[in-house]
């Protein structure tokens, strides 16, 4: 969370702040980039205890060298880029070849003409191949262990091993325990493959790009994510620009056709809203929902659905139920069983603190 007083945030202050500097200050291990950009707004540097210095190198385009990965990013999205078929103003060979002439001049790829059709399998493999390679460079590193053991010296010497945590032991039968275990921080081996500067920064910057559309949008925003924002605009009013490019914003109403429009939007928390709009594709309203960790199949629908939550926003109204007959998982002795799932939906927002009887926000601390 990104708050102005530490204070207010660990006891989420639903109030202005009257704490003091000692208990506003807060400390945290920040990208420099960010730091600059909350110094330009206001946030004042106290102390600073350890500096990490990089030498920095950037991908250059044009000579195709430079930078980190460059490699590996290129081919895959160039295979995302393939995969996602041809943008809808690309109406013939013409707007084709421009298409591929200007992705050449921006991005420094080449697609290739005769592969460029919707696959929306493979261009999904490609953009998680894209999205995860971050990840594994900010990877936890004492992740769980677990032996499968049928020898009593074995597990003995497990047990005694001073540089292993056993966290559980599982029988299986009479001759085979399952044991999970953890190293002790103080002796966890430092993976190859991780690396936290890289996957910081990789963050930091993304979360930049986004701070600069909030910056402009203003009052305007009802909702946004990692890469994405919700907003309200009027005729002649500012919105961000779209494209075909790596790094461009695209716009999600236009898959219902030119001209559809959003006319109301709810949002009960972080990854969890829903809106109406008017689609000139069916020349009819229509409703979308998102709600993490709950699939709304057809039988969902019915109970979590864009007047359920708009219900739950504006009248505060109870937790709801859904009901899941059958869902694939797997047991603690690793069967794989279907079992019916209980899941609660509720309206919850912690992030910031909430202006009385609006649904204005503000970051904690602020006066």
């Amino acid at each position: 969370m990104f708050v102005l007083c530490r204070t207010c945030c660990e006891t989420m202050c639903q109030s202005s702040c009257s704490h003091t500097q000692d208990e506003r200050k807060f400390t945290g291990t920040y990208v420099a980039d960010e730091l600059r950009k909350s110094i330009e707004l206001g946030y004042v540097v106290l102390e600073i205890h350890e500096v990490w210095e990089y030498k920095v190198c950037q991908y250059d385009k044009n000579v195709k060298s430079g930078g980190l990965f460059s490699k590996y990013v290129d081919h895959f999205l160039k295979v995302k880029q393939e995969c996602s078929g041809w943008p809808t103003w690309c109406v013939d060979e013409t707007t084709k070849d421009r298409y591929i002439q200007d992705y050449l001049t921006h991005e420094g790829i080449s697609l290739d003409k005769s592969k460029i059709k919707s696959n929306p399998g493979l261009r999904y493999i490609s953009k998680l191949f894209l999205n995860s390679f971050w990840g594994k460079f900010g990877q936890r590193e004492n992740l769980t262990q677990t032996e499968i053991i049928s020898e009593p010296h074995n597990f003995f010497q497990l047990l005694t091993d001073p540089s292993k945590q056993v966290q559980s032991i599982l029988p299986i039968d009479d001759n085979v325990i399952i044991v999970n275990w953890l190293r002790p921080e103080e002796s966890v081996d430092p993976l190859k493959t991780v690396n936290v500067v890289l996957a910081a920064y990789t963050t930091a910057n993304a979360r930049l790009v986004l701070y600069n559309y909030l910056e402009q949008l203003g009052k305007r925003v009802l909702y946004f994510d990692t890469d994405s924002v919700i907003f309200t605009q009027k005729p002649g009013q500012w919105a961000p620009s779209v494209g075909d490019f790596l790094g461009d914003m695209t716009d999600e109403v236009k898959s219902y056709g030119n001209n559809s429009k959003i006319v109301e939007f709810v949002s009960g928390g972080p990854k969890n809203y829903a809106f109406k709009l008017f689609s000139t594709l069916k020349n009819d309203y229509v409703t979308v929902c998102k709600v993490k960790g709950i699939s709304l199949n057809f039988k969902n629908a019915q109970v979590i659905n864009f007047d359920t939550i708009k219900n739950a926003v504006l009248n505060n109204a109870e937790e709801v139920y859904v009901e899941t007959d059958r869902r694939i998982a797997r047991t603690s002795t690793y069967d794989v069983v279907s079992k019916p799932e209980t899941k609660t939906y509720r309206v919850q927002y912690s992030k910031r603190r909430r202006i009385n009887d609006t649904y204005d926000t503000l970051p904690y601390g602020f006066n």
